[in-house]
């Protein structure tokens, strides 16, 4: 009787996952809530973020790391704790419900505290980072560590060693073990070329320095490099990446405004070399920049050229890497080739900004094209964050403008016709989007909507409002949580004068969103390859 129900159970579990990876997909483990517990004021976005044309240089939305249960810990920029905006965090399980109350990160309040990011290691223990100007006169970059309960682990400590007039937009990632790195932006301004680059700091889980100094991740220091990203495989080697643009100037990277570059390190910190990648970049100088010696050669660099579209401006990089050391980047570029992920199709978007997104094999190896993600071409689609789960499997999310208004006026709504706009039509603003992939890339779940909106007094609808900057990771459990800002729309949108899903001004919302990423066919094993199958059922 006993090996008879095991059976039943067994073949049960199969057809649960065949029916997940032939692209049903799984419903929203919960509906959204609202993160922040307090409501006063604005909770995720500083004031003078222009989201109507999406010009921010400072995406601030919250961000979001789960533990290897699922546990997970957003963190936010709330505009006043005391003297200037301060950041806050809070943990909840797997299930969504609360794991510690809302409580404040900076110790320090002196000035603004904003941009934070979080990592979270195997047992819930994490990390949050910053960018603060205690000042008044200097961009730090902090960190602060805390047990799974949300208790102080390690004190508030500066992470620049050395001082520039800005050091802002920090980014971490950390191993299961605790250790972890914080990669950001350096320099005098983001006009003058040549003056910001990309630096980086590991750390034991103890806050103890691997590297006594900042280290410089990039290799082309022409123009500035900005907006980085870290990711780790379970060995300690890491990627990271950045977009790299003119800074004022025609010192374009990749021939046009700015581009997408990463690079790859091992465990000691030492870059690879990448000249013989299938990805290399090339030093264009000779041919793209004004100024340059007519003598110079191109010749392999050692970054890792990552957009294959090069025309305009390619920005706002993510990027997130398996154990293996398998990575997927993905960015926002303003136009497209309309490159389809393998087995779909797309209808080129030269509308304005796309999602893009490329893989690698954890050498660098660029595994097929650079694909544009989204498959609604109107307007405006940025800002995307990526996750990727053990056996491969990742989820892709940006923000889409005007794509839930009624199709009849979408396009008034996102060519600025003030009639259009003062009418109410156009109030559905900015929408949360998803697409969830299979390892090798294929299309696992079209793009798919994870907020439900919000009712609030007329004229305001279900979907009105402002849903943008999504953060998104994947657990270990194969499961996705997204979290992101939501707000009213601007003037001279009608339902500006409405208050916000939370009650008041901007807030943070989330969503646990279902299975991603399955480990049980996305190792190999039912193509024979054993090797992934011991690799990850030993």
């Amino acid at each position: 009787m006993k090996s008879r129900l095991c059976f039943v159970v067994v073949v049960t579990f199969l057809f649960f996952y065949m029916a997940v990876e032939a692209g049903d997909r799984l419903p929203f483990q919960g509906d959204e809530f609202i993160v922040n517990s307090t409501t006063t004021g604005n909770q995720t976005v500083p004031s003078g973020v222009d989201i109507v044309n999406f010009t921010s240089d400072d995406p601030a939305g919250p961000a979001i790391d789960t533990d290897d249960a699922g546990n997970y810990v957003i963190v936010w920029t709330d505009e006043y704790d005391g003297d200037g905006s301060g950041i806050f965090a809070r943990g909840f399980t797997a299930d969504g419900i609360g794991l510690f109350a809302q409580m404040q990160v900076n110790v320090g309040i002196t000035g603004v505290q904003e941009n934070p990011h979080v990592a979270v290691d195997a047992d819930g223990d994490f990390v949050v980072t910053w960018e603060s100007d205690p000042t008044g006169s200097n961009l730090e970059i902090f960190a602060s560590g805390f047990t799974a309960d949300g208790s102080p682990r390690f004190a508030e400590f500066k992470v620049n060693t050395i001082i520039a007039d800005k050091d802002e937009h920090p980014r971490l990632d950390m191993m299961d073990n605790g250790d972890f790195i914080i990669a950001w932006d350096s320099g005098i301004d983001d006009q003058t070329p040549g003056t910001k680059e990309v630096h980086f700091r590991r750390f034991l889980a103890d806050s103890t320095p691997v590297d006594g100094a900042d280290v410089i991740a990039n290799w082309w220091t022409r123009g500035n490099q900005r907006f980085p990203d870290p990711s780790f495989d379970s060995d300690g080697n890491f990627v990271i990446t950045w977009q790299s643009g003119a800074g004022g100037t025609d010192e374009y990277q990749d021939g046009d405004v700015s581009g997408i570059f990463a690079r790859i390190f091992d465990a000691s910190g030492i870059a690879i070399d990448v000249s013989n990648l299938s990805g290399q970049c090339f030093d264009v100088c000779a041919t793209a920049v004004p100024g340059c010696n007519a003598d110079e050669l191109i010749f392999p660099t050692k970054e890792i050229c990552v957009n294959d579209y090069t025309i305009d401006s390619q920005d706002m990089p993510r990027v997130a890497r398996n154990d293996r050391g398998e990575f997927v980047i993905t960015w926002h570029s303003a136009g497209s080739d309309g490159v389809a992920p393998p087995g779909a199709s797309r209808t080129m978007d030269d509308s304005a900004n796309s999602v893009h997104a490329k893989r690698f094999d954890s050498d660098g190896n660029a595994q097929g094209d650079a694909w544009q993600v989204n498959s609604f071409i109107l307007s405006e689609q940025v800002f995307p964050d990526v996750a990727i789960g053990l056996g491969g499997g990742f989820v892709i999310s940006w923000s889409s403008l005007f794509q839930e208004v009624n199709p009849a006026v979408a396009s008034d709504c996102a060519d600025g016709d003030i009639g259009t706009i003062l009418s109410g039509a156009c109030d559905a603003m900015s929408e949360v989007y998803s697409e969830e992939y299979n390892a090798d890339g294929t299309v696992r779940n079209a793009e798919f909507r994870i907020n439900t909106g919000f009712v609030n007094p007329a004229p305001m609808t279900a979907l009105d409002g402002i849903q943008v900057y999504p953060a998104v990771d994947v657990a270990d459990t194969g499961v996705s949580v997204t979290a992101w800002a939501t707000g009213p729309p601007p003037s001279p949108f009608p339902g500006a004068s409405s208050d916000a899903q939370d009650g008041d001004g901007w807030g943070a919302m989330a969503r646990n969103t279902g299975l991603v990423d399955s480990l049980l066919f996305a190792d190999g094993f039912e193509s024979g390859d054993l090797l992934a199958w011991s690799d990850h059922n030993p």
